[in-house]
């Protein structure tokens, strides 16, 4: 049986299985795990870079120094998920100074989140929020504003599927 020797400039399909913070445990085709890191999958226009359970990606991989045996350079879904418009999220990280932070949503992607102008609200941690259009501010980074408290942090805020 000889050995297989992928080239990390070709493509190969994978199938995203087990997610671990911001990585992905996927199975290549031919039944070989490959480790994908959130880094590697392009952003799209909706903010997103992340994968989910069952999906398709396209793969280019080179040999893992430790851990599974492969890791992806380059990682693209085949089909990309759908998200709605407007995403409840729970604030990692929040500056009231600044009206701005970060927010984890329920796919594990962490996004920058902006106050509205005029915004009187106070955020604090943890709080759970719905994030509304993407933007893209002077310096170009993408961002979501928050609309507005969705539940109260002692609520559940992810229902379970």
């Amino acid at each position: 049986m000889s050995e297989w020797n992928p080239k990390p400039d070709e493509w190969y399909i994978a199938t995203a299985r087990h997610q671990w913070g911001s990585h992905w445990f996927s199975d290549l085709s031919n039944g070989e795990q490959v480790f994908v890191h959130s880094k590697v999958v392009p952003i799209r226009d909706d903010g997103h870079n992340c994968l989910q359970a069952g999906q398709q990606i396209g793969v280019r991989i080179e040999k893992a120094v430790k851990g599974t045996e492969w890791v992806a350079l380059e990682a693209v879904p085949e089909v990309p998920a759908k998200y709605p418009a407007t995403l409840s999220g729970v604030l990692t990280r929040w500056n009231n100074a600044t009206s701005t932070g970060f927010a984890s949503l329920p796919c594990g992607c962490s996004v920058y989140v902006i106050a509205p102008y005029g915004d009187q609200n106070q955020y604090d941690i943890g709080d759970a929020v719905m994030t509304g259009g993407l933007r893209h501010n002077r310096g170009g980074r993408t961002y979501f504003t928050v609309q507005n408290k969705n539940q109260s942090r002692d609520e559940k805020v992810y229902e379970e599927e």
